[in-house]
Parts: structure tokens; sequence; C-alpha cells
């Protein structure tokens, strides 16, 4: 169920190549709903050990993301990113994981595999479908994220670290 664009496709989102120009990722490997990548979502991204108010943050700013048919941008990391996805389903909407390592490397929680099989959910990754996971991966995912985001939440973040440098 993997497929993949390269970045001179006529499928691959033209404005990640606007965006990122020569940090344009040559190619992304996705599964799931691809039209959910067609227009720019809304990020939201923060710490791997919320708040219960940052959770509930969270999933204020998702719930209004799907009320107004905006789909949620997040990485796959414990925490916000989390609660991000699995609060975007629960309220009916739809949210795109962009993520730091391969496909075949990623363990789908079981909320957003239900949500693939629903059309709700895009997988993507820029890396090979079995690269594992490594800081550098994060580091680049994170400005893939921000690139398909017309605007970016960031809630609790530290004061380094991906969230800070997703919003940069």
């Amino acid at each position: 169920g993997i497929r993949h664009w390269t970045c001179e496709e006529s499928g691959y989102p033209a404005y990640l190549r606007d965006t990122l120009a020569t940090q344009t990722p040559p190619v992304l490997f996705y599964q799931g709903n691809e039209a959910l990548l067609e227009e720019r979502g809304a990020a939201i991204v923060g710490t791997r050990h919320p708040s219960l108010e940052g959770r509930e943050w969270a999933q204020k700013a998702t719930a209004l993301f799907a009320a107004e048919g905006i789909t949620v941008v997040s990485g796959g990391a414990a925490g916000i990113d989390t609660e991000a996805h699995e609060s975007a389903l629960r309220a009916d909407g739809n949210t795109v994981v962009i993520l730091p390592e391969g496909l075949h490397a990623h363990q789908t929680p079981r909320p957003l595999q239900t949500g693939l099989e629903n059309g709700q959910v895009l997988l993507v990754s820029e890396f090979l479908p079995t690269d594992t996971w490594a800081t550098p991966q994060a580091i680049t995912r994170n400005r893939t994220i921000a690139a398909c985001a017309r605007l970016t939440c960031v809630i609790e973040p530290g004061k380094k670290g991906g969230s800070m440098y997703t919003a940069e």
C-alpha cells in the first residue's frame, strides 16, 4: 500500500517545491488519502509530555480545524502530535502524519490505522520505507510539517527542540 511521488511528478504538492525550494524532498512515500495534501492544513506540534491543559488546547484546536474542514498536520511523536491526530479523527476531521522514519519502520497506532481505512489519514515520509527513526530525520521532517501548513500551533514547547524548530 505504499506509493510515492517524485518532486518532478504532477501529483507532488507544488507548494512544497515553492516553499522548500532547494530543500524539497526529492521523493515522498505515502500511504492513505493523498488528496489530503492537495491544500495546506494547520499544524499542531508540541511537547511529548503535555499537561492536561496542553492536551485540552490540542483538542480544542483540532476540533476547530475539523469543523472548518481544515486538515491537521503533525509529526507522529507521543504527546501533542498524537493528541492532535487522534482528536482530529474524533472530531470527524482529517489528519496528515509527517513521519521521521520510513513507512515500514513506523508503528501506526490503532486510531490512525482505522482513519487510514476510512480515508481520513495520510502517512507521509521523505525517508526510505525501511529507515528507522533518527534525530536528523526528525529535524528534517519538521520543515516539511511547517511547509504543509498555513499556520502552526505550538503547544507547550521546550526552549529548544522539534516544536520550536517547526515554528521557526
